[in-house]
């Protein structure tokens, strides 16, 4: 059952794939022509990092022969599926929440400020982790996504959702570039973090409607409401810049 859930997405990175139907799997950033140069440099960090993990791949090197050096998705459901049977929508999103900072922390710190009970099922949840992860497409990616999803069952899309935290992990533990040093706007960790929730908030509010709500970023972050309202403001006016930052 693995290898269907692995065809839902691109052979080079996170993001879900453009068809469930092609032969080859890519996703809009790798999809040539379109993504031709970032294709050959996905290609390139590939296989530097395969090599430097000494993984033995047969043919191509690709996305999901990575999956091997993290906890297994689909184990990772298993438990879930084990222990919160019959578990309400809160329970068992507030269940897969736990497990994910146990078993994929850096997809943790990630999903961590999205408040999973504004959701009702993990295709919406998935969309907003999705815009929390790629500010540049996210709407082509979600559309993406809600085609993959569409017809599945509440099993099938929790695996499906496990699955996209997984590659979010591999991608980045071991495939995001550093960052330059250097002194620059939100540069500061906490101040990256609230940035990214800002990102987030405006997106929502311009595609689904929704209103930002501040106070809520404030305590998600354990800043003053003051703090965020003078950052908005900041942001609002620098907003490009800021989105660079948090690329």
């Amino acid at each position: 059952m693995t290898d269907l859930f692995l065809e839902n997405f691109c052979i080079l990175c996170w993001r879900p794939s453009l068809s469930s139907h092609s032969a080859i799997k890519h996703c809009i950033s790798h999809t040539q022509p379109h993504g031709a140069l970032e294709y050959k440099r996905r290609r390139r960090l590939l296989s530097a990092v395969v090599s430097d993990l000494n993984l033995k791949c047969e043919g191509k090197v690709d996305f999901n022969q990575l999956i091997a050096t993290i906890k297994s998705p689909d184990s990772f459901n298993r438990d879930i599926a084990r222990t919160l049977k019959g578990g309400t929508w809160v329970e068992v999103a507030a269940g897969v929440l736990k497990k994910c900072e146990l078993y994929y922390p850096d997809s943790f710190e990630k999903i961590r400020f999205i408040s999973f009970n504004r959701f009702s099922n993990f295709t919406q949840w998935g969309g907003s982790v999705i815009r929390a992860s790629e500010l540049k497409e996210s709407e082509k990616v979600i559309s993406n996504w809600s085609n993959i999803v569409q017809g599945m069952t509440y099993s099938d899309e929790r695996k499906l959702f496990i699955h996209l935290l997984a590659r979010l992990q591999i991608e980045q533990r071991l495939l995001e570039i550093p960052h330059k040093r250097g002194p620059k706007i939100g540069s500061v960790k906490i101040n990256e973090e609230i940035i990214k929730s800002f990102c987030v908030a405006l997106l929502e509010k311009k595609e689904l409607g929704t209103t930002v709500r501040l106070s809520e970023i404030a305590r998600t972050h354990n800043v003053s409401r003051q703090t965020i309202h003078e950052k908005w403001h900041k942001f609002l006016s620098h907003e490009k810049v800021y989105r660079k930052v948090t690329k």
